[in-house]
């Protein structure tokens, strides 16, 4: 995985500006009532680099995802993804929350109740 680091964007110097994925998938996987993927970016105008990115850089719902990777290609930036995938909590997902597997997870809102635009078939 490339790391959101200034000096790995300045490797990419010279070429056109571009969303590059560098964890997670391009478009969400999976059932959207089930999982909600969340996405950062990084620029040459994010504040954090490494490990502190991750930590303080705002995870986007899909809709705000895209419209800041069109604005900074369009700024002539070139932006490094990561994405994640978090569970639902919903009534109808398909596993036991109280098993060891889920213990840890942050889970997103029941698909209903998440105030997010739909922007992908049917993902919030």
């Amino acid at each position: 995985m490339r790391r959101p680091t200034h000096a790995n964007l300045a490797k990419l110097a010279g070429e056109p500006p571009s969303v590059r994925y560098c964890s997670g998938s391009p478009w969400p996987l999976g059932n959207p009532r089930h999982f909600k993927h969340l996405w950062q970016l990084f620029s040459a105008e994010s504040p954090w680099e490494d490990d502190d990115f991750f930590e303080h850089a705002p995870l986007l719902c899909g809709a705000d995802f895209l419209r800041e990777a069109e604005r900074l290609v369009q700024a002539g930036l070139t932006c490094l993804v990561y994405g994640q995938r978090r569970p639902r909590l919903d009534p109808t997902h398909p596993w036991d929350r109280s098993g060891p597997r889920w213990q840890n997870a942050i889970f997103a809102p029941c698909w209903d109740d998440d105030p997010d635009p739909v922007y992908h078939e049917e993902h919030r």
